[in-house]
């Protein structure tokens, strides 16, 4: 369905890693003042997008690092553990609007819960 297919379950895990992730509005801190909380805080990393921050954390250390980051912020946009990929691998042309069909059926799949991906698409 839809030119892919699903492996059984933990066939791809060795692809990604269990990471805390953070994320908090760009609207909430200062960049420079982010990534300092998060160095004292002991994340993994910070990264910065256009609308938000993404903390990093190993996921022992999540509610701690959050913690720490309750001083100065009061609202997130959201703290989970997540899967994110280890090697992310680049698609092209008409393989990025066949992954993108793809994840769409996924996503309207009631049984589906989250789905996780290496895919970078080109811009």
């Amino acid at each position: 369905k839809n030119g892919g297919s699903l492996g059984t379950h933990g066939s791809a895990s060795h692809n990604f890693q269990r990471v805390g992730v953070i994320k908090i509005a760009r609207s909430e801190i200062e960049q420079d003042k982010i990534f300092e909380i998060a160095i004292d805080a002991g994340a993994r990393d910070c990264i910065s997008y256009d609308d938000f921050y993404e903390v990093h954390t190993d996921i022992e250390e999540i509610y701690e690092v959050k913690k720490i980051f309750e001083k100065t912020i009061l609202n997130f946009l959201s703290t989970e553990i997540e899967w994110l990929p280890i090697n992310k691998l680049l698609l092209e042309g008409e393989n990025c609007q066949k992954m993108l069909k793809f994840i769409e059926a996924l996503e309207n799949e009631d049984d589906v819960q989250n789905i996780y991906t290496n895919v970078k698409f080109e811009n």
